[in-house]
Protein backbone atom coordinates (compact mmCIF):
# COMPACT_ATOMS: atom_id res chain seq x y z
CA UNK A 1 0.00 0.00 0.00
CA UNK A 2 1.20 3.44 -0.76
CA UNK A 3 1.50 6.23 1.29
CA UNK A 4 -1.20 8.47 -0.74
CA UNK A 5 -3.31 5.64 -0.36
CA UNK A 6 -3.20 5.30 3.32
CA UNK A 7 -3.73 9.03 3.89
CA UNK A 8 -6.74 9.17 2.11
CA UNK A 9 -8.04 6.24 4.17
CA UNK A 10 -7.05 7.76 7.27
CA UNK A 11 -8.47 11.30 5.90
CA UNK A 12 -11.83 9.34 4.82
CA UNK A 13 -11.96 6.79 8.23
CA UNK A 14 -11.13 9.86 10.56
CA UNK A 15 -14.54 10.98 10.40
CA UNK A 16 -16.66 7.92 10.63
CA UNK A 17 -18.59 7.31 13.86
CA UNK A 18 -19.85 3.80 15.10
CA UNK A 19 -22.41 4.22 18.01
CA UNK A 20 -24.33 1.88 20.20
CA UNK A 21 -28.03 2.00 22.24
CA UNK A 22 -28.25 1.26 25.64
CA UNK A 23 -31.91 2.17 27.29
CA UNK A 24 -31.41 3.63 30.73
CA UNK A 25 -33.33 5.87 32.87
CA UNK A 26 -32.64 9.24 34.26
CA UNK A 27 -32.47 7.49 38.13
CA UNK A 28 -29.95 4.82 36.57
CA UNK A 29 -27.59 7.50 34.91
CA UNK A 30 -28.30 9.36 38.54
CA UNK A 31 -27.19 6.15 40.41
CA UNK A 32 -24.50 5.71 38.23
CA UNK A 33 -22.98 9.20 38.63
CA UNK A 34 -23.45 9.69 42.16
CA UNK A 35 -21.19 6.36 42.66
CA UNK A 36 -18.88 7.20 40.86
CA UNK A 37 -19.46 4.93 37.94
CA UNK A 38 -20.36 7.49 35.01
CA UNK A 39 -17.58 10.19 34.69
CA UNK A 40 -18.43 13.09 32.75
CA UNK A 41 -15.47 14.70 30.82
CA UNK A 42 -16.34 16.63 28.27
CA UNK A 43 -12.99 17.93 26.85
CA UNK A 44 -12.55 13.75 27.08
CA UNK A 45 -16.04 13.36 25.42
CA UNK A 46 -16.34 15.33 22.83
CA UNK A 47 -14.25 16.22 19.61
CA UNK A 48 -15.99 19.70 19.30
CA UNK A 49 -18.11 21.34 22.19
CA UNK A 50 -19.33 25.04 22.13
CA UNK A 51 -16.84 27.57 24.35
CA UNK A 52 -18.52 29.38 26.86
CA UNK A 53 -18.28 32.57 25.59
Amino acid sequence: MNLSRLKTQIETAKNDFITDGYSMSIGEIASLYKEGELIVNPTFQRKFRWSRA
